[in-house]
């Protein structure tokens, strides 16, 4: 068979081609936020933020939002560093087992945004750069949460290779080896088993549906019985 005319190979070079699309040299000079930077959106601010902290070497999170009491609209936005806060205090009186190592350091290092109703634009109105922990090297960066993902594109080639037969891991590594490391794939393996079992546990439920709007044909009475 001629490796072109297969369609999973056709969806793994289109995927490696909108990896290497997307690795482009980072502008120094409009990476880092600064005080009255305007968004369009919360959403455009987050992605932004997410990809500087990716350059950096940190992961970010939501923290609290206000949202306007009149019309629901949302009025500012605190990101953090992954790191932010620190864990409770255990209150169980009994022995729990070995706990979980401690991730938190108490980082103050956030961004902070409002809107700007006169333009309808968020601005930023607060970022600390400092951090109170190591940061993460470039090979490592990967693993943190907020940028591990699977866009659409991916997600539809996740399943024709797992329709084909191909195991999660090996396609992974495949995958790895084509883009040119396991850090530009963007997701782990056990986020790629995630979603495969995700999206398994959802046809059931969607074939359960069905089955229950599909009516039951009648039993026809004949002389050898019921058909």
């Amino acid at each position: 068979m001629n490796p072109s005319s297969n369609p999973l190979v056709d969806c793994v070079d289109k995927w490696v081609n909108n990896i290497h699309d997307k690795i482009v040299p980072e502008s120094n000079d409009n990476s880092q936020p600064t005080w009255e930077m305007k968004f369009e959106s919360e959403a455009t601010t987050y992605e932004f933020y997410n990809e500087y902290s990716k350059i950096i070497g940190f992961g970010i999170r939501r923290e609290y939002a206000n949202k306007s009491k009149k019309d629901g609209i949302l009025t500012s936005r605190r990101f953090t560093c992954f790191k932010e806060g620190i864990r409770g205090v255990d209150k169980r009186g009994h022995p729990v087992g070995e706990h979980r190592a401690e991730t938190r350091t108490g980082c103050k290092a956030h961004m902070v945004i409002s809107l700007d109703q006169k333009i309808e634009k968020y601005k930023v109105v607060d970022f600390v750069a400092q951090h109170n922990h190591p940061l993460q090297l470039p090979e490592y960066v990967h693993m943190i949460r907020s940028h591990r993902h699977i866009p659409e594109v991916q997600a539809s080639q996740i399943i024709l290779a797992d329709e084909s037969g191909l195991r999660p891991k090996d396609f992974h590594e495949y995958m790895s080896k084509q883009v040119g490391g396991i850090e530009t794939v963007g997701f782990t393996r056990q986020d790629l088993k995630n979603y495969l079992r995700t999206k398994r546990k959802q046809s059931l439920k969607y074939g359960d549906v069905v089955a229950e709007l599909v009516p039951t044909p009648e039993l026809v009475p004949t002389p050898c019985g019921y058909i």
